[in-house]
């Protein structure tokens, strides 16, 4: 019977992080509206560090939904650091229970109607 210690638990668990981290690094460097922004490496690195530490906290816990969440904050947010998210947008992503894949969709209409508001605000029309 072949036994594994906890020991090496813990250390394939960090090598698959770390592999996952360079990938979605990579990811998000590949993204049209990241290369747009004209971010640095670093920026990327630190974007990619707080998409895994929010993903943890909004209960995202397969790769495919902190890589959608990571793209979803850089694409309409400009990053974890760029434009802030209102209470209704954090309460959509804190939903406890949800599927991540429904989150996420929610959030990213959420941001479409937002989006949309404010344009109708810069038109001189309120949009519902």
């Amino acid at each position: 019977m072949l036994t594994i210690r906890a020991e090496q638990m813990k250390a394939f668990r960090e090598r698959r992080t770390a592999s996952f981290r360079q990938n979605l690094q990579r990811y998000l460097s590949e993204l049209q509206a990241v290369r747009a922004m004209g971010w640095s490496a670093e920026r990327i690195e630190s974007e990619t560090e707080a998409a895994m530490r929010y993903a943890s906290e909004f209960h995202l816990k397969r790769e495919v939904d902190v890589a959608r969440l990571a793209e979803i904050f850089c694409k309409r947010l400009e990053g974890f650091t760029g434009r802030p998210v209102d209470p209704d947008g954090l309460n959509i992503l804190y939903a406890y229970g949800e599927e991540a894949e429904g989150k996420l969709r929610r959030f990213e209409e959420y941001l479409d109607g937002k989006s949309g508001a404010l344009q109708g605000e810069r038109d001189g029309v309120l949009r519902q």
